[in-house]
């Protein structure tokens, strides 16, 4: 996808991986979020992508962006999730953020 970002399909699932580079980045920005295997830098593809595609402006699309936010809204209401996605969402709406609704719009 770019330096650092590796994109994994099999037949069944797949994910993003990132490299210590990419992941110092996610930590920076989302120190708390945790990846649904938990294993660091590894990031799947239904919804801890999202996290993946908000860190990085370089490989985000309006599609991309327009479902990272319909994702964050989806799981910011659900209680099954390990992380609070509120907080994602938060983030969203910031003017940290402004970047990503933009480029849904």
């Amino acid at each position: 996808m770019a330096p650092g970002i590796v994109f994994y399909s099999t037949p069944s699932h797949g994910g993003i991986h990132l490299s210590p580079e990419r992941q110092a980045v996610v930590k920076k920005l989302f120190p708390d979020f945790r990846p649904f295997n938990d294993w660091e830098g590894w990031y799947e593809e239904d919804c801890d992508c999202v996290i993946v595609f908000l860190s990085f402006l370089d490989i985000l699309t309006p599609e991309k962006a327009q479902a990272a936010i319909v994702t964050a809204k989806a799981l910011a209401s659900s209680r099954n999730t390990v992380n609070d996605w509120s907080k994602i969402l938060h983030w969203i709406n910031s003017p940290m953020g402004a970047t990503v609704r933009a480029l849904a719009e």
